[in-house]
């Protein structure tokens, strides 16, 4: 008669630079899926714990991506819309004040673009690390490349949703000439 042994493995455990390793099932004499499993021991066993290598912050970069890019051409149509409704005239002296407010608002529409895909990166790696037992504090890793591709992403989305916003033509009120209001000086 064989003397039963019980096998439990903890998972899942940081192997650094943003990776997990992720208990997946046992393998071998002991099978299942369950962190814990029993066996008879009466001969040589062999029983294997299989684990699987994750990233969660790399699996989130394509949604964020998605994402910016998203916001940022919803940012590109509602600015063209804003600034469209008027024709664009030659630039007035009292112009520069609305270019500065321009300028000011394309970089805004930058910031919250990058807010936004920083924002889907967090809850989209927050839920795939809760999903495999891995704390979402324990993400923000600045040796993992995965969180500096997102920071490097915020700061390209913002340029280029500063730069894309910024180069629609401005709307502006035709000002009237003196001749254009009365050319017979009547």
């Amino acid at each position: 008669m064989g003397t039963p042994a019980v096998l439990a493995i903890s998972s899942p455990h940081a192997l650094g630079y943003g990776e997990w390793a992720v208990f997946k099932q046992w393998s071998g004499d002991a099978q299942g899926t369950g962190r814990t499993t029993s066996l008879t021991v009466n001969s040589p066993k062999t029983a294997d714990a299989v684990f699987f290598k994750t990233n969660p912050v790399a699996e989130s970069i394509p949604y964020s991506v998605l994402g910016g890019l998203a916001c940022m051409a919803a940012s590109y149509i509602i600015t063209r819309r804003q600034k469209g409704q008027g024709k664009q005239e030659e630039k007035a002296e009292g112009e520069k004040k609305n270019e500065d407010q321009g300028s000011g608002r394309s970089l805004m529409l930058g910031l919250a673009v990058s807010v936004v895909a920083i924002v889907i990166a967090a809850i989209v790696s927050s839920g795939i690390a809760s999903g495999y037992g891995i704390n979402p504090g324990e993400l923000l890793d600045f040796s993992n490349w995965a969180v500096l591709f997102l920071c490097a992403e915020a700061i390209v989305l913002l340029a280029l949703t500063a730069v894309v916003t910024r180069r629609l033509p401005r709307a502006t009120a035709a000002k009237p000439t003196a001749a254009a209001v009365n050319p017979y000086g009547i």
